[in-house]
């Protein structure tokens, strides 16, 4: 995360790929993760839960959930995600701030 901004965003051609070739393992982030899935299809180990995904398909996942994504063999998914630390960017919320002032 860039230091005074509570968003990364990570956008663009490198999120175009095959998720989870060759990696087997779930990770978390300390941040709440939304992800939308421009195209491609496979599954999100949630937990210990696998869910389908498809492209139109919007995730949230929570911080420090074990996740993880994975297209479908011999295929290509594209995804976007914000990373969003809730605790800063509710602190630095315009909208909080004028609800204050009142």
């Amino acid at each position: 995360m860039s230091a005074g901004s509570p968003i990364l965003a990570l956008l663009g051609q490198k999120w175009v790929q095959n998720y989870g070739n060759d990696v087997d393992y779930l990770h978390f982030h300390n941040y709440l993760e939304i992800g939308y899935c421009y195209g491609g299809d496979g599954f999100m180990v949630l937990g210990e839960e696998e869910k389908r995904f498809y492209g139109g398909i919007v995730t949230v996942i929570p911080p420090n959930y074990p996740h993880t994504t994975n297209s479908d063999i011999g295929t290509v998914s594209k995804w976007e995600y914000l990373f969003i630390d809730v605790e800063g960017f509710m602190k630095n919320s315009w909208i909080i701030r004028l609800r204050q002032k009142r």
